[in-house]
């Protein structure tokens, strides 16, 4: 039996959780009038937000608009896996189980504390 000395349950999920979120990044939340102005672009219509940044870019407002609501979804996937990976660390049993969860995200925490 390996006799393992870390941070109790209670810290190693808060650990487990701050870790997941360096990991998986902020979400585009902040984005999302932008988002709105691309779907504008798409069906048709002007934006001068979108089409000042793609002169910036030089590119076609629509094609700018494609590629941030593409970049928006993959996002949306990422922050979905994010909130799954932290709600199976708030239920899991004891330390093997959240250590399980990093080491299958290809997370490890600072330090290695604990896992």
């Amino acid at each position: 039996m390996k006799l393992r000395i870390g941070p109790d349950l209670a810290a190693l999920k808060s650990q487990a959780e701050t870790a997941i979120d360096a990991a998986f990044g902020q979400p585009l939340g902040g984005y999302a009038v932008k988002i709105d102005e691309d779907r504008r672009v798409i069906g048709g219509s002007a934006s001068d937000l979108i089409s000042r940044e793609a002169n910036l870019r030089d590119v076609t407002p629509k094609a700018l608009a494609q590629a941030i609501l593409a970049k928006a979804g993959a996002s949306a996937d990422m922050e979905l896996r994010r909130i799954a990976a932290k709600l199976a660390i708030r239920q899991a049993a004891n330390a093997d189980i959240v250590r399980g969860i990093l080491k299958n995200l290809g997370i490890s925490l600072p330090g290695n504390q604990g896992v």
